[in-house]
C-alpha cells in the first residue's frame, strides 16, 4: 500500500484504525500521512505557495526511518520464532 491509498480512505471517512487494518500499515502512520496531507492543502491555500513544490511533496514517496526498521523487523521475527516453538511444544 502506498500513501496514496491511504489518503483515499481517509477522504472516503474512513477512521485511522480501520485504514491501518486494511492496509496493514501502522496507525501512526496513517495519522501521519493524513497529517502530512492536510498540511499541504493548507499549504495551498496561501497566496503566495509555490504550488509544483507542495505538490510534489504531496506525490512523493513515504519517508521512513530505516534505523527503526530493523528494530521493528527483528521484533517481528522474535516473535514469530516463539509462536512457532510454542506451537510445536504442544
Amino acid at each position: 500500500m502506498d500513501k496514496h491509498t491511504i489518503i483515499n480512505l481517509k477522504q472516503k471517512g474512513l477512521s485511522n484504525r480501520k485504514v491501518a487494518l486494511l492496509t496493514n500499515i501502522d496507525r501512526k502512520t496513517v495519522a501521519t500521512y493524513w497529517n502530512e496531507f492536510n498540511d499541504c492543502l493548507k499549504k495551498l491555500k496561501e497566496p503566495e505557495a509555490d504550488t509544483l513544490i507542495i505538490q510534489e511533496e504531496m506525490a512523493s514517496a513515504p519517508k521512513y526511518q530505516s534505523s527503526n526498521m530493523l528494530h521493528h523487523r527483528s521484533i517481528k521475527l522474535v516473535r514469530f520464532g516463539l509462536h512457532s516453538f510454542v506451537a510445536n511444544t504442544m
